[in-house]
């Protein structure tokens, strides 16, 4: 008999995608593989074309701006958790899979309710409160980064098959471009900040470097425009790169966010990096990118203390042996197995 089951993912392709990678991993093992995600994000238009069956609910993020909307919260949360476990009775799934972000908080706690072993992963160092709430519930708890949970199992962040192709590609060869290829990022949404830095960059290092520039959706005239300013032409930009992985291969460094995806498949490629993490109150961003920056692979400059001076500097002290320096540290750290190691935990569980 084929096992079931409901992976619960979505809002952003940082969630999406690594569940996808899961999602096809347990397929071809012969898993029967269900989705659940919200009906106004991103996921309902993505798993359809994916030829993923996905069950459609409206989840809520809990918002405290006073006891009224409390109030209502916690009602849209009764709802959402009461329609997930609709969806299990009918479905009798052996294992439900949350991948964190808030959609997962009434997902699991239905899947607890009915008693559906429930499995969580967590991208971040820091888990965020639904996976800090779940994982006192939860059959296993599986992580990206080492001590996230009391008794996680280490697993990493799925990568795709492309960048793990290019992780062994790199890890035989690695070259180093004159200029520097500096590839520059603030994720598909695009920073204000980041598109800033790369833009003084390209004026005042402009014999140094080459530069790569993802300016985010809707940002492209507007920055191009910027870059014209400084009567150079060393640089590339586009709003979105959809084939990431042939950025990082063209890239000697890269400045961006610390995303979980993001530094998972920087470490995986061996890409020295630049971070300036977003700013959050738990200071989830900082904490992905401080192992990295602890063993000398990674700077991390943060936000409401950027000094361009300091990014300058850093880029202008680099040579061959130190970015291959950083490279080889940078791998250390890097598990590229990790679709893996998750379908191996997954595939354990004794389910009903």
């Amino acid at each position: 008999m084929k096992k079931k089951i409901i992976i619960v993912a979505g809002g952003t392709r940082g969630h999406i995608n690594p569940a996808l990678n899961i999602a096809h991993k347990l397929i071809k093992k012969g898993w029967k593989v269900r989705w659940l995600g919200s009906s106004s994000r991103m996921e309902s238009k993505i798993i359809p074309k994916k030829k993923i069956n996905i069950y459609l609910i409206e989840f809520f993020k809990f918002e405290n701006k006073n006891i009224f909307s409390i109030i209502k919260t916690i009602i849209k949360l009764i709802i959402s958790t009461y329609k997930s476990i609709i969806i299990y009775k009918k479905y009798k799934p052996n294992l439900i899979l949350t991948m964190g972000n808030y959609i997962s908080g009434p997902s699991g706690l239905a899947a607890w309710l009915c008693q559906i072993p429930l499995a969580i992963h967590e991208q971040n160092n820091v888990p965020g409160i639904t996976n800090k709430i779940l994982s006192k519930i939860a059959t296993i708890k599986m992580q990206a980064y080492p001590n996230t949970f009391k008794n996680g199992i280490l697993v990493g962040n799925p990568i795709s098959k492309k960048i793990i192709k290019l992780s062994l590609y790199k890890r035989s060869i690695i070259k180093i471009h004159k200029p520097i290829h500096l590839l520059i990022t603030g994720g598909s949404q695009g920073s204000n900040i980041i598109n800033k830095i790369g833009v003084k960059l390209s004026k005042i290092l402009k014999n140094e470097v080459l530069i790569l520039h993802q300016v985010g959706k809707g940002n492209l005239k507007k920055i191009y425009n910027k870059y014209k300013k400084n009567k150079i032409n060393n640089f590339i930009l586009r709003e979105y790169i959809k084939n990431i992985h042939k950025a990082y291969k063209w890239a000697d460094i890269i400045i961006c966010r610390s995303g979980a995806m993001t530094v998972s498949e920087i470490t995986a490629v061996g890409l020295p990096a630049i971070f300036i993490p977003f700013q959050h109150k738990d200071k989830q961003q900082y904490f992905n990118a401080i192992n990295l920056k602890k063993i000398g692979a990674a700077k991390i400059y943060e936000q409401n203390n950027l000094n361009i001076n300091s990014i300058i500097n850093t880029i202008l002290s680099l040579n061959q042996k130190k970015i291959i320096n950083m490279s080889k540290k940078s791998y250390n750290l890097s598990i590229i197995n990790s679709t893996e190691l998750i379908y191996k935990e997954l595939n354990n569980i004794k389910i009903n």
